[in-house]
């Protein structure tokens, strides 16, 4: 699956974490314009964790500041449950 972060393409790839994985439930590169996402996670936590990378990029390809992982926990999870609680307003944005 394509998805787009500030109009760049990144390739979303679900699979199994061997290597990639060290802990984590998803990874992000930008050089590669890849999201890695775990497909054994359940849904909710997949996309939660897509959330999470996507705000790593966000950050990557903005030159901003490294941020630890917390602090990036601390935006993409109330970003998640923003866009989870209010589907219409996110219609609304996507002009759906």
């Amino acid at each position: 699956m394509k998805i787009k972060i500030i109009s760049i393409e990144f390739e979303l790839i679900e699979s199994s974490p061997g290597m990639w994985n060290r802990g984590a439930m998803g990874r992000s590169h930008y050089g590669d314009c890849k999201i890695l996402l775990d497909e054994n996670l359940p849904e909710n936590v997949k996309m939660q964790t897509l959330m999470h990378e996507i705000v790593h990029m966000i950050y990557q390809m903005n030159d901003l500041p490294h941020m630890d992982e917390a602090t990036i926990s601390g935006l993409s999870n109330p970003l998640f449950d923003f866009l989870r609680q209010n589907p219409e307003l996110v219609k609304r944005i996507a002009g759906i």
